[in-house]
C-alpha cells in the first residue's frame, strides 16, 4: 500500500445455502487503513449473479 488507501482484487465463490445456488466472479475491495486497522472497506462485485444466487 501507499499512503492509507489501497485496492485488492481477486475471485470468489459462494455458495447460498438457501437455494443450494453458487455464484462466483472477480472482485475489488477498497480499504482505507489508518494506525494499521481497516477503518473503511468498500466490495465491489458482481450484484447481479449474487441476486439470481439467493433467489429460489
Amino acid at each position: 500500500m501507499d499512503g492509507a488507501d489501497g485496492i485488492v482484487l481477486g475471485e470468489l465463490a459462494h455458495e447460498v445455502i438457501a437455494t443450494g445456488k453458487i455464484f462466483e466472479g472477480r472482485f475489488a475491495l477498497r480499504i482505507t487503513v489508518e494506525q494499521g486497522r481497516i477503518t473503511r472497506y468498500t466490495m465491489f462485485e458482481n450484484s447481479y449473479a449474487a441476486a439470481q444466487a439467493f433467489t429460489p
